[in-house]
């Protein structure tokens, strides 16, 4: 009687255990030791360590006016859409795997504008050189090998009307599994 009585409160809790463990997210990848790691509300100068995978720096944002020249924006074209503007992240990132790894293979950004629209956003190796920056193309990217430090732009080109208007903004980037949320505006 007890044995029976044990199964079926076994059984139960088996059923039903799904159930009590939800908002809890565990997910993992094949390639990675370690769970979703997710930051929101992330600021200038925050530092995050994530074992096994990398030291994340937050360095700067950067919003600056794109133009267009009569045949398309720079460094891409938006038709329709007279001026727009860049808004992002320069992020730091230091290799603590064993392995050379790159850190844009699995990248995804997304600019949410009022809890409503996504804009695809984009993501670019950088390079310091003369006090300003540079974009490093895919051609001449390489894994960064480990405790070496690569310099990333994670961005969108958003229309001037989004800018101005006081709708909330932000900016979500998905490294891995490794999320990541910045707000311009709440």
């Amino acid at each position: 009687m007890k044995k029976e009585l044990f199964l079926v409160v076994l059984a139960v809790l088996l059923t039903f255990g799904s159930v009590f463990a939800q908002g809890i997210q565990v997910i993992g990848s094949d390639q990675q030791n370690f769970a979703v790691e997710s930051f929101d509300d992330i600021k200038i100068g925050d530092e995050f360590k994530i074992d096994d995978w990398g030291i994340i720096r937050i360095i700067d944002d950067l919003k600056y006016d794109s133009y267009y020249d009569g045949e398309g924006y720079q460094c891409g074209s938006y038709d329709g859409i007279e001026k727009a503007d860049e808004i992002g992240l320069y992020i730091n990132i230091i290799n603590l795997s064993l392995a050379p790894k790159d850190f844009l293979k699995d990248v995804n950004v997304i600019m949410n504008y009022n809890d409503q629209y996504e804009i695809n956003g984009y993501w670019q190796e950088s390079k310091k050189s003369g006090g300003g920056t540079g974009c490093v193309y895919e051609k001449n990217r390489s894994a960064l090998a480990p405790f070496f430090e690569g310099f990333f732009w994670f961005g969108a080109k958003v229309p001037d009307y989004i800018v101005n208007d006081s709708k909330p903004l932000r900016l979500e980037i998905t490294i891995d599994d490794v999320e990541l949320t910045y707000y311009i505006r709440k």
